[in-house]
């Protein structure tokens, strides 16, 4: 079964607030937990997604319909790490 990929839209977030990095590490503590379920994770980091950006256009169903199964757990990461110390998918720590 083939489908065409559909067109992807990238969201940037310039301003992140204090409470969006607690936030974060509030995250990243459960996610971590021993008796976390995938999907329990998965639907506080949508929300946490969500709630991060200003943008009402970032939707959990547009996050989960716009990313392909094997970019949904690195994309999530991405945006946690950048959250909670300041860094890019590459590793640059200019916003910290």
């Amino acid at each position: 079964m083939t489908q065409k990929r559909k067109k992807k839209n990238t969201y940037t977030q310039t301003y992140v607030s204090a409470r969006h990095v607690r936030n974060g590490l509030e995250l990243q503590a459960e996610m971590t937990k021993e008796n976390s379920s995938d999907l329990e994770s998965l639907d506080q980091a949508l929300a946490f997604i969500v709630a991060l950006f200003d943008d009402k256009k970032v939707t959990a169903d547009r996050i989960l319909d716009g990313l392909a199964y094997d970019e949904l757990w690195e994309t999530i990461g991405n945006i946690l790490r950048a959250v909670i110390r300041g860094e890019s998918a590459d590793g640059d720590t200019s916003g910290k």
